[in-house]
């Protein structure tokens, strides 16, 4: 993870936090939030990176969950 978040830091996307995507859903009603989307690398290939000349693609480690105040 250290590296990871060392990683993205140098190409100006500093990682502010992260989170076990086995574990993410229980999480969020906790601490007042409801989980709406947990995203992995395929579902954000699909997303972000259909069709791309240039062959980019989600890392294979990477994550993105959205939740929203409840």
């Amino acid at each position: 993870m250290v590296l990871m978040h060392a990683r993205a830091g140098l190409v100006g996307e500093p990682m502010k936090s992260g989170f076990n995507p086995l574990t993410v859903a229980s999480k969020p009603r906790y601490l007042g939030f409801d989980l709406r989307e947990n995203l992995g690398p395929a579902e954000l290939d699909v997303r972000y990176f259909q069709n791309r000349a240039d062959l980019l693609h989600a890392f294979e480690h990477v994550h993105i969950a959205r939740a929203v105040c409840v």
